[in-house]
């Protein structure tokens, strides 16, 4: 979880991890197969963007509006802002996360995804 000085409301991480989820269950089952690969913040394909959950997260305008936003490269791209930074944990955005497995489907990370709501809404009584 986010250990930075300035401490963010938990409420607000929970709703940009709802966020991600958001885009993530919005990809069509093209997209999914096509367009998502957690090793890769965003590069350029036949396809169109191939990007992870940040990568993904940073082209979309609610994320653009909050100042997370994606750089679409030839290689790897970037976000603005390191997503365990932004979202308060790292978990669901790395790939060493899902380890043993090698293929991460975007079914698993909107699992990671759902854990990790669960871990900011702990002992939330809203």
């Amino acid at each position: 979880m986010n250990t930075s000085s300035t401490p963010i409301d938990a409420g607000v991480y929970r709703e940009r991890l709802q966020q991600a989820k958001r885009v993530m269950a919005a990809l069509s089952e093209e997209e999914r197969v096509n367009n998502f690969d957690i090793t890769r913040y965003a590069v350029d394909s036949a396809h169109g963007v191939i990007g992870c959950i940040g990568g993904l997260c940073g082209l979309d305008p609610w994320f653009q509006e909050r100042g997370f936003v994606t750089t679409v490269g030839c290689d790897m791209g970037s976000v603005s802002i390191e997503p365990h930074d932004f979202f308060g944990i790292g978990t669901p955005f790395f790939p060493s996360n899902y380890l043993p497995k090698t293929t991460v489907t975007v079914e698993d990370a909107l699992v990671a995804l759902d854990e990790a709501i669960k871990l900011f809404s702990e002992g939330d009584q809203t």
